[in-house]
């Protein structure tokens, strides 16, 4: 062989590998982060306020877009979002209370909600398809899912933002239009109570184990662009009582040390 096409050889494999690096470079890894929404924030239903959400924040590369899902946790009766920075959401079984006006009043809820919240950031929410699976198997790692396939369509009250606050827009669910994002809207958010016919958790208020909670977004052509879950683990009473107990029980041994 000779030499130049040696070199040749050399200089075309050298290109193949820069390529790969390239395209490699292209997919970056998804950021997984803890603590407040970016802007605009959280902005859904009656409170609470910005906070424990565990955030993924990836890169669509084809409509060269990054998104940000977010995932908490909340206590609808209290209206206070849970701490999650364990890495698991402890939630209270139960039916919702205090009951009555103006958290728990109207139709039966259960003691928890959990939120999504999902940004395209620069370009428009229609170019993607939001999906959510709900695990009804107590077990930790259970299977059992139930697929909400179109966030958009399975809730007539989403809240859309075009990334300012407070411009929100609450789906009337007037028809199918108004329930789809509007031209310039690049976030829906949706706090769903687990007693709702909709919130694809079938166990009922009372149910305790380890349910996940995935949310993900697809593009039109169906790919998956981004996805983040969390795990709500819901005690037996019996269990918060024994876990109120240790609590109070170290904090006597505390201030008995103090003493």
């Amino acid at each position: 062989m000779h030499s130049n096409a040696k070199f040749k050889l050399a200089s075309m494999a050298t290109g193949v590998l820069f390529a790969l690096c390239g395209a490699a470079s292209a997919f970056a890894a998804p950021v997984e982060t803890y603590g407040n929404l970016p802007a605009p924030g959280y902005y859904a239903g009656n409170g609470p306020a910005n906070g424990n959400f565990t955030i993924v924040t990836d890169t669509d590369a084809a409509n060269g877009a990054v998104l940000t899902i977010g995932l908490r946790a909340k206590d609808r009766g209290t209206v206070t979002s849970i701490d999650g920075s364990s890495g698991i959401y402890h939630a209270t079984p139960g039916f919702c209370n205090p009951p009555g006006p103006p958290f728990c009043g109207g139709a039966p809820k259960s003691n928890w909600n959990y939120e999504f919240s999902v940004n395209s950031g620069a370009v428009d929410l229609s170019n993607y398809i939001i999906r959510v699976r709900v695990d009804n198997d107590p077990s930790q790692g259970g299977t059992a899912f139930v697929t909400i396939p179109d966030a958009f369509l399975n809730w007539s009250d989403n809240e859309f933002n075009d990334n300012t606050f407070p411009g929100k827009r609450v789906s009337a669910g007037n028809s199918l239009l108004d329930d789809q994002p509007l031209p310039g809207e690049t976030t829906v958010q949706q706090s769903v109570n687990s007693l709702f016919p909709n919130s694809g958790f079938l166990l009922g208020p009372n149910a305790t184990g380890y349910f996940t909670i995935e949310v993900s977004a697809f593009d039109l052509l169906g790919n998956q662009v981004a996805t983040n879950d969390i795990v709500i683990q819901v005690p037996e009473p019996a269990s918060l009582a024994l876990l109120g107990l240790g609590l109070a029980g170290l904090g006597f041994s505390r201030r008995k040390k103090q003493a």
